[in-house]
């Protein structure tokens, strides 16, 4: 910058000096150019920062208002009532080959009971309310299923699915437990008597006939132990499962937003264009010294006139001081 300095000074009249800052301040808007694309990870972090903000006061709010159960469904209590929904598809695979009334019922309603355990199957490791809602949805189906095949007496399927809607329907939780002896009650009344009527009819005239009866007995056995195995389903509130639901999907979803914010934060700030950043830092200042030595040149050569006016007149000053110091050496006469 000295060096431009006495250029300037020496080399003051050419034209050229006017090119400078054409140089000049292409260079000041690189540099700032060059800052910014190297602040990029920095305005990411404020940028996430902001956003991470929102979805941080948003899941406060979600655990604010975390709905309430009024009967929670334990695990043990629901793992036994599914052991008793799907018994017939265990008694089905220890039945093997074997042939008797109890296989055979397990046998005859084992493919609905199937079609439940899949569509169940991908829910086995969710939370427990989502697994409750799954499983009752597939219990419908199930009871539908049913319906649908008639494997089972008329009356024994109009039952069970009366029997299940009934204590549904009045919500009472806990409760749901000492309305379903009731239910099985009249489930096992009403199958007796119509099987009762078929015996007199069809079943008492053969041995087949007697086997057919004894299977229907079984089949009427496990569709009973099915309406007790439907008692997380009777006594859980679905609606209220249901918002449970909702709002765990909510603050889990935002949760994961959260922790992909984090991640994303980690990266901003460790976020350098090496090249980039190797380039300011060893060679930019050089460019940037020699953009501004240029003009400390071109303000050098703008200020000779000046600097040349500063010498003539401490010339002159000069001159006045020793022509009066001559004078008042003049003896006087």
């Amino acid at each position: 910058m000295l060096l431009a300095a006495c250029i300037g000074l020496r080399f003051h009249k050419p034209s050229s000096w006017l090119w400078v800052d054409c140089l000049y301040y292409p260079l000041v808007a690189v540099s700032v150019w060059v800052l910014f694309q190297n602040n990029a990870g920095e305005r990411q972090v404020i940028e996430i920062n902001e956003q991470k903000t929102e979805v941080e006061l948003r899941y406060s709010e979600l655990a604010k208002n975390q709905p309430a159960m009024s009967y929670n469904v334990s695990e043990d209590l629901y793992r036994t009532s599914l052991e008793l929904l799907t018994f017939s598809s265990i008694m089905n695979k220890s039945c093997g080959s074997f042939y008797s009334p109890e296989c055979e019922a397990a046998r005859t309603i084992n493919p609905p009971i199937e079609k439940f355990i899949n569509e169940i199957a991908p829910h086995r490791k969710e939370a427990i309310e989502k697994r409750i809602i799954s499983t009752c949805n597939a219990a419908q189906n199930l009871l539908l299923e049913f319906e649908k095949e008639g494997e089972l007496l008329s009356s024994t399927t109009n039952y069970l699915i009366k029997g299940f809607r009934e204590i549904s329907q009045k919500k009472l939780g806990i409760g749901a437990y000492g309305a379903i002896p009731k239910a099985q009650q009249e489930l096992e009344q009403a199958s007796l008597e119509d099987l009762q009527m078929l015996d007199k009819a069809v079943y008492s005239r053969s041995n087949v006939g007697q086997f057919i009866k004894e299977t229907r007995e079984a089949q009427i056995r496990n569709a009973s132990s099915m309406l007790q195995g439907l008692l997380p389903c009777m006594a859980a509130d679905m609606d209220q499962l249901k918002a449970v639901n909702e709002w765990k999907e909510k603050s889990e979803s935002t949760l994961k937003i959260i922790d992909r914010q984090n991640i994303e934060l980690r990266a901003a700030k460790s976020k350098v264009d090496i090249a980039f950043y190797r380039f300011q830092l060893y060679y930019w200042p050089y460019i940037i010294i020699f953009a501004l030595s240029l003009k400390l040149a071109k303000a050098a050569a703008g200020i000779r006139p000046q600097i040349n006016a500063i010498f003539i007149l401490l010339y002159d000053l000069k001159k006045r001081i020793f022509r009066k110091s001559d004078e008042a050496d003049v003896p006087a006469e």
